[in-house]
């Protein structure tokens, strides 16, 4: 059995280092941590006042420090390993309905809340020093160096959700992860904890939370090889339909389109900048050549006659192949709040060396059945795969998928024709996936039982939906959805 590891107090330890780029960069503990049977408990330890900061600074979703962490000790526990990691930066997370206050009036914690830990927060900003909170070392030396390289089995972040969507089976977002692993398509792995939060004046513990892998570089770097590694990454929100004429303007002195500042940029929360597509790789380097290439691309591809040449070109700003599998999940998993659909939820990554674009799912625990509204659940689970509406009932515009997937007698489809071919591959991935080994009522229930016997007995002192209730909603989803098709 291995020993327990323990990481040193601040300044000491160096036992979480950068990874290589060669994939998949997935060691021993990563692994653990991911797996299907892996017991995983966090045991936050900060101030009262730490706690404080973080509804303070957290709870307005556009607020000009949202993104700043804060820090608290981490007791985390995988099966049998334990690790202690000191100034783990903690931050609220979530879209503007799931923020907001969890503390009481007396400062007691009233309810759960969404976070993101970050574990190579330097803590030096002028924004700490009011706080009582900057550190004083400075960029270059060793300490700093190590802290800005720490790494938790080669991730530089997690992402934390309590069950606020009040899913029954707990399970949504892993199983939906895996659904979109199993056809090899890019997706964050996700998996349970118990997580407990205790400070000098009180001790909580909060739920089972949902742990998401984020979506960063040291995600790409585990994906994808050496210089494939190195292109550009977006997180796309809402509204991210790919259309030209939404996101840029031509520019009549360069003689060429640029991107619109509140479509494509860097996000900085201090001076209340959210752009749709957010840079977060490259920042310093990028001209979001790849990206004006790909919106480019749909644009103009429609003044091709010839298929081979659409085909192509198209391939040439995108992996075909890798779309049409991730399209196809997408529908199988009946998500409403997906690109296709809410046009949201979506991270695309530029290939460092082809420069095609991949598109990456996130936040998936809306799917397989669980919506925000019962008739919208039956929508997802029983409209066609061809549908041109999207989950309100709404023409779809993004012209990538008039011309892979959709036909129909609307002006996009004139807009945007669809190409020979691809049609029928989206088609046949999604039979591929209907008739599977994994997307079966048997392996929801094998993941279920799993997880709930790992997590049934604990008990907790807020309310946060952590109980293993049952699995109907999916029971339901696969039935509607076979059936369909």
């Amino acid at each position: 059995m291995k020993k327990p590891l323990l990481l040193l107090p601040l300044g000491v330890f160096v036992l979480f280092t950068c990874q290589g780029v060669n994939p998949p960069i997935q060691n021993e503990d990563f692994n653990e941590f991911w797996a299907l049977n892996s017991r995983v408990t966090f045991e936050m330890t900060m101030s009262d006042a730490t706690l404080g900061f973080i509804q303070t600074y957290g709870q307005e979703k556009n607020g000009p420090y949202n993104d700043y962490y804060f820090p608290m000790s981490l007791r985390l526990t995988v099966n049998n390993e334990t690790y202690e990691i000191e100034e783990v930066g903690i931050r609220q997370k979530g879209n503007i309905f799931s923020r907001g206050p969890f503390l009481n009036e007396d400062g007691t914690l009233g309810s759960a809340f969404h976070f993101r830990l970050s574990f190579d927060q330097t803590f030096d900003q002028p924004f700490y020093q009011s706080l009582g909170l900057q550190k004083s070392w400075q960029n270059g030396e060793p300490e700093y160096e190590t802290r800005q390289k720490r790494r938790l089995f080669g991730m530089k972040s997690l992402e934390m959700k309590w069950n606020r969507s009040q899913d029954p089976s707990l399970i949504n977002q892993l199983y939906a992860s895996q659904l979109f692993k199993s056809e090899n398509v890019l997706a964050p792995s996700a998996t349970l904890a118990k997580v407990s939060l205790m400070t000098e004046s009180q001790g909580h513990d909060i739920g089972i939370y949902i742990v998401n892998e984020a979506i960063d570089l040291t995600f790409i770097e585990r994906n994808f090889s050496g210089a494939a590694a190195t292109g550009d990454l977006y997180k796309a929100l809402w509204s991210n339909q790919l259309l030209l004429e939404d996101m840029a303007r031509y520019d009549a002195e360069l003689g060429d389109y640029v991107f619109k500042p509140e479509k494509v940029g860097i996000e900085n929360t201090e001076d209340y900048y959210h752009p749709v597509y957010d840079l977060k790789t490259n920042q310093l380097t990028s001209t979001h050549a790849d990206l004006m290439q790909l919106i480019q691309t749909l644009h103009t591809l429609n003044s091709i006659q010839d298929v081979t040449t659409q085909q192509s070109t198209l391939a040439s700003v995108l992996n075909v192949e890798a779309f049409l599998k991730y399209a196809a999940i997408s529908y199988v998993s009946g998500n409403p709040d997906d690109m296709r659909n809410l046009t949201n939820n979506t991270y695309i990554y530029f290939h460092g060396v082809t420069k095609q674009a991949y598109f990456i799912p996130y936040d998936m625990d809306w799917s397989l059945g669980l919506t925000w509204d019962e008739n919208l659940t039956q929508t997802m689970a029983t409209h066609s795969a061809l549908s041109t509406k999207d989950s309100f009932d709404q023409t779809i515009r993004n012209p990538l998928y008039w011309y892979t997937i959709l036909d129909g007698n609307v002006n996009q489809a004139n807009r945007y024709p669809r190409i020979a071919g691809y049609q029928e591959i989206y088609l046949s991935n999604i039979n591929e996936t209907l008739t599977g080994d994994f997307f079966t009522t048997a392996s929801y229930q094998a993941m279920f039982q799993a997880k709930k016997a790992l997590y049934e007995a604990d008990t907790f002192t807020i309310e946060s939906a952590s109980n293993f209730q049952h699995i109907d909603l999916f029971l339901n989803h696969h039935s509607n959805i076979s059936s369909v098709n």
